[in-house]
């Protein structure tokens, strides 16, 4: 069984989704109405063919294949990454030149044009979040927060907390306070 992301047109999902899915050979799971996404698992090899029959329908994907790989061409010191000047980032991370993944999303760049607003909401999927860490703790909005692990939304920080790190590493990437210690959470595995 493996699980899709259906992708209307629209960016509705239409109250005949669950039937459309079952005609393809799925199980409905979840519809993310704001944004017309739908999540479903089948076991049909033929499945997202099928649904893409569907002229409403925009894609479909199993979710199966979603991962990154490095490329093993780049020169690093260790397994870490590559070797970046040692050039602390604002407010002071004395630790900013180890932390290849910021030079590789450009983030010097980015802090360059704005330093981010706290009027920004942004989604971080992944592992969850460690909601105790204290570079992470005052910019997460709980209210907001959900685990969407099994398709289906569970609202609030516990249902989402991290079993696995890489999720607080990313969210440390997106929104990690900025203090002398904020490379904890970037550099967190």
């Amino acid at each position: 069984m493996q699980t899709y992301i259906v992708l209307y047109n629209a960016q509705a999902v239409p109250a005949d989704a669950a039937l459309t899915i079952a005609n393809a050979g799925g199980v409905f799971v979840y519809a993310y109405d704001a944004i017309g996404v739908v999540i479903a698992r089948s076991d049909d090899v033929n499945f997202r063919e099928k649904l893409l029959w569907d002229n409403r329908i925009e894609n479909a994907a199993s979710t199966a294949g979603f991962a990154i790989k490095l490329r093993d061409d780049i020169v690093t010191d260790d397994a870490s990454g590559p070797l970046l000047p040692n050039s602390p980032a604002p407010g002071g991370d004395n630790l900013s030149g180890l932390q290849w993944d910021m030079a590789r999303i450009h983030a010097p760049e980015a802090r360059a044009i704005t330093g981010g607003s706290s009027s920004v909401l942004v989604g971080d999927i992944d592992t969850g979040l460690d909601y105790t860490h204290p570079d992470l703790a005052p910019n997460v909005d709980s209210a907001n927060s959900a685990n969407c692990l099994t398709g289906i939304p569970v609202p609030g920080e516990v249902a989402a907390n991290d079993d696995n790190g890489h999720g607080t590493h990313t969210a440390g990437t997106i929104a990690a306070a900025r203090t002398p210690s904020a490379s904890s959470a970037w550099r967190r595995t």
